[in-house]
């Protein structure tokens, strides 16, 4: 339920897609309960079942925008990006395309970003965490200077001098 109608946090974009998939799928209810309802029985007046309809087209469009808004502020959040980009679907011609290809085809930013970790870590994901290391060794470092420290001399291990001899196979002398 979070996916459909939270505004925080990320998800990528299998998520956004299943997320439209999901508006299709009210919408296509909701089309069909209206063709149920739009033919009138003997006892109802066409008044009634007008008023029906009105309300019940009201509260789809309420829970399709809904769960598009919802899902799109998230898929930006994963793009690193404030979920006021949505309003870009309100340019003439183009907003509703650059959405589609921001939030259906390119991919999230790595790792931890303003919005939260990554969809699916749930905050401590393996990949994560190796994706945050990365971007920690990705940075340039500061080069420290070593310090001169004594070294302390360990005595030499004493050996038994043996007298070798020669070995049929390698090295170890295994026959």
């Amino acid at each position: 339920m979070e996916l459909l109608f939270g505004f925080s946090g990320r998800i990528g974009r299998g998520q956004w897609w299943l997320a439209q998939l999901a508006i299709l799928v009210v919408i296509i209810a909701f089309v069909g309960i209206i063709a149920a309802v739009a033919q009138p029985n003997a006892s109802d007046s066409l008044d009634n079942v007008g008023m029906g309809i009105v309300l019940l087209v009201g509260a789809g469009v309420v829970l399709i925008v809904w769960i598009n808004i919802a899902s799109t502020v998230k898929r930006f959040h994963d793009r690193d990006k404030s979920g006021f980009w949505f309003f870009i679907v309100f340019v003439p011609y183009i907003g509703s395309l650059w959405q589609l290809v921001e939030c259906g085809c390119l991919p999230g930013s790595t790792g931890t970003n303003n919005y939260g970790p990554p969809p699916g870590s749930g905050g401590s994901s393996v990949y994560g965490d190796l994706s945050d290391e990365l971007d920690r060794y990705s940075q340039p470092q500061q080069r420290v200077t070593p310090v001169a420290r004594a070294v302390v001399a360990a005595p030499a291990p004493t050996t038994q001098s043996r007298q070798s001899q020669p070995s049929r196979f390698g090295r170890r002398g295994i026959s």
